[in-house]
C-alpha cells in the first residue's frame, strides 16, 4: 500500500488546513489551493472571506474536543459541525 501512495502529490501539504488545531494560524492560501483542485468553480475571494469568518468564530462555536473521549474530534466530525453552523437568521454560515 505504501508503495502505491502518492507521497509526491502536490496537494498533500495543503491538507494540513483540515487540522482544526491549525485553523487560527494558517492563511487562507491553503484552502484556496484545495478548492481550486477539487471545486474549481468556487471564487477565491469567497473562500478567503469564509476562512477569515471561521478564524473569527468564538472558541466555543465548535468544540475541537470529543466530550466522550476527551480527545480531539475526528476531522469529519469537526468539519461536519462547522458546515452545520447557521447565521442569526438561520441560513448556512458556510454555504
Amino acid at each position: 500500500m505504501l508503495g502505491k501512495f502518492p507521497f509526491d502529490d502536490p496537494t498533500l501539504p495543503h491538507l494540513s488546513v483540515l487540522d482544526s488545531s491549525k485553523t487560527e494560524t494558517l492563511t487562507y492560501s491553503l484552502i484556496v489551493h484545495l478548492a481550486a483542485t477539487f471545486c474549481p468553480t468556487l471564487e477565491a475571494e469567497d473562500i478567503k472571506e469564509e476562512w477569515e469568518d471561521l478564524q473569527l468564530l468564538p472558541a466555543n462555536a465548535v468544540s475541537r474536543i470529543d466530550p466522550e473521549s476527551e480527545k480531539a474530534k475526528r476531522i469529519d466530525m469537526y468539519w461536519g459541525e462547522v458546515m452545520a453552523l447557521k447565521t442569526a437568521v438561520g441560513v448556512p454560515r458556510f454555504p
